[in-house]
């Protein structure tokens, strides 16, 4: 996997003045099996500073 790196960083602040700061990040990854193997995806990643907030954070 390329990681391309955070490509955009955001300050974001809510209701009760608490900041946070969102961050993008762009992965090129390559499949390593199946009938698809060795296709580049693109993937994006939205992550926090704090996690506090979880708007854009996703769990698995």
């Amino acid at each position: 996997m390329f990681i391309k790196g955070i490509v955009e960083s955001t300050e974001i602040e809510d209701l009760n003045n608490n900041t946070d700061t969102v961050h993008v990040q762009n992965l090129v990854a390559e499949l390593m099996n199946g009938k698809d193997k060795g296709t580049e995806i693109q993937l994006v990643n939205e992550f926090s500073d704090s996690k506090a907030l979880g708007i854009h954070d996703s769990y698995y």
